[in-house]
């Protein structure tokens, strides 16, 4: 396919010259916040998520981010941090389809009839991108970032909408992103969350990627959730070798390092193995269960753990605990399901085995499955360093659970193995809220951008001009 690179002025995206160090707030991670002598450290703030589908329709549908941009930069940084909005996630990719020829796929995943007008043409992305540029302008955000997992296909509806119908993406991607920069203009940034996974870098190619790299300010590459439930066999979801490749496939691609921003992940993953594998001789490799069904759906059989007080040391349940009446529950909340009901891993009441299976907190209703917050407290005691990949692991052999995550000492590799050897353009971090039984990933973060300002022979110009990276150097 021949591409058609951007060469008008007010789509090329501004040289990349500051050095990132952004970190992603959502909503559902919001207590126990690190204050500002922690997140100072931050040059970037970026607001997950905007529903896209709230930006495809004219009047666009009501949006009011969960923080506002002046509150971000009072409670966590100052008048010279920025702050951006993340639009999609996950669960509203499929939102992104209306610029191709699949809108269909909107009806299957929500009741929005109105979608279905808008179709694969300029007068769709030119919609989209006014609605995107009157948001950041009412909300005094300083960019936007686009989160469309992923293009091209292996998105969350991929059993739905095989990748087969899914090939046009390959340009309509670049020309929404392209519709975007022109709309907000050379002045604001332009960011894309991007897969670690080559399996999912269907889009991103040796012709696409400069092309976006033209257009976008930075290219935030997701280096973690490098085993999901889609592996059959166990393996890092962060580890060190896995981020440094995922990192050299953009560059092979034609990324320049300046836009190559690296993903640090502030939780655990866990897997269910099959117990006729021999786990215990070979943790890594080890066959797992089925982890989703012949729909594309989560079977329950994995899943994650943040670094959160309630998830890093439990305390005993509060005899006093309260009754939920508005549907949360579980340690964060300190509320209790209603008799009969299950508290699900993410902190919300049900009957299904969705709440009350593996994941299910122990204590705080009825649970079915595995106590997996024992399981992380027994990884966390035999936890082993993988050094030749860099990664931290540990099976549970008392319920077929393997464990995967990333620590401060791999943080530090990552720093000098990737971010300085290749003179990455920043990090980021998924997310804020993750991190907060003692903020020790994020200190590693703020530590090794700090190594970073100290060595000779790293790319100065990209670390001078960063904004707050004096307020946490020496």
């Amino acid at each position: 396919m021949k591409s058609t690179l951007p060469i008008l002025g007010f789509l090329a995206a501004k040289a990349s010259a500051e050095f990132v160090n952004a970190v992603y707030y959502d909503q559902w991670h919001a207590s126990n916040l690190p204050g500002k002598n922690v997140t100072s450290a931050f040059n970037q703030f970026i607001i997950a998520f905007t529903d896209p589908s709230l930006l495809m329709t004219d009047p666009p549908g009501n949006y009011t981010p969960f923080i506002s941009v002046d509150d971000i930069k009072n409670q966590f940084g100052n008048n010279n941090t920025k702050v951006t909005l993340s639009i999609g996630g996950w669960t509203w990719t499929p939102y992104f389809a209306v610029f191709g020829v699949w809108t269909y796929t909107l009806a299957r995943y929500a009741n929005r009839q109105s979608l279905l007008e808008a179709t694969a043409n300029e007068t769709g992305r030119a919609l989209f991108a006014k609605n995107i540029a009157s948001l950041v302008a009412d909300t005094g955000a300083d960019g936007v970032d686009i989160d469309w997992e992923y293009p091209c296909g292996n998105g969350i509806d991929y059993k739905q909408v095989p990748n087969s119908e899914k090939t046009g993406e390959i340009e309509t991607f670049p020309l929404t992103l392209e519709a975007i920069r022109s709309a907000i203009g050379t002045d604001k940034d332009l960011s894309i969350a991007v897969p670690g996974l080559t399996r999912d870098m269907i889009c991103y190619t040796n012709t696409t990627v400069p092309r976006l790299a033209s257009t976008v300010d930075y290219f935030h590459i997701m280096t973690y959730d490098l085993m999901n439930r889609r592996d059959n066999v166990t393996k890092h979801h962060s580890d060190v070798q896995g981020s440094s490749d995922a990192v050299d496939a953009y560059l092979a691609m034609g990324l320049p390092a300046s836009k190559a921003v690296l993903g640090f992940a502030f939780y655990a993953k866990w897997f269910t193995t099959d117990p006729n594998s021999d786990c215990s001789t070979n943790p890594i490799g080890c066959a797992t269960v089925a982890m989703e069904d012949a729909n594309g759906n989560d079977l329950g059989t994995s899943g994650a753990l943040t670094f959160e007080p309630a998830n890093m040391d439990p305390q005993p349940i509060p005899t006093n605990a309260s009754t939920s009446t508005d549907g949360t529950c579980g340690a964060a909340v300190t509320l209790m399901c209603p008799e009969t009901y299950c508290c699900s891993s993410g902190g919300y009441c049900g009957s299904t085995n969705d709440y009350c299976g593996t994941g299910c907190q122990f204590g705080w209703g009825n649970c079915t499955g595995i106590d997996i917050t024992s399981s992380w407290q027994r990884a966390q005691a035999g936890s082993v360093s993988d050094t030749v990949r860099g990664g931290e692991y540990f099976w549970d052999s008392t319920v077929n659970i393997f464990w995967t995550w990333d620590t401060p000492t791999f943080i530090t590799e990552k720093f000098s193995k990737i971010v300085a050897d290749k003179s990455l353009g920043g990090v980021m971090s998924w997310s804020l809220g993750e991190d907060t039984y003692d903020n020790s990933h994020i200190l590693a973060i703020r530590d090794g951008v700090t190594t970073l300002g100290t060595t000779a022979d790293y790319n100065a110009t990209q670390l001078i001009t960063s904004r707050n990276l004096r307020k946490y150097r020496g």
